[in-house]
């Protein structure tokens, strides 16, 4: 058994490293609705921003935090520690 996994493995099959595993369903990826999420929730932000009659160098503050609590939030599943917020900000990865 464990010489066929090795040899499975080795020509690149991972997905069929045993025989006796039956076919698995592929999880649903949402990703792409968080990031709608993301982005409709900043658009938000920024018209909410503009019908308050806020400075305009208030609006881009507003709509960087609207955006980070939404990202953070829709995200958090991805986010290992409260720092990776300060990361992203910089740029830097810690993994």
């Amino acid at each position: 058994m464990l010489l066929t996994i090795a040899e499975r493995y080795a020509e690149g099959r991972i997905g069929q490293l045993l025989d006796d595993v039956d076919a698995v369903d592929a999880a649903t990826d949402y990703e792409w609705l968080r990031l709608l999420g993301v982005g409709a929730f900043g658009v938000g932000a920024l018209v909410a921003a503009s019908m308050a009659n806020l400075p305009e160098e208030a609006n881009g503050v507003l709509v960087g935090l609207a955006l980070l609590l939404a990202g953070s939030w829709l995200f958090r599943h991805k986010l290992t520690h409260p720092m990776d917020l300060i990361d992203v900000l910089r740029g830097a990865d810690r993994k």
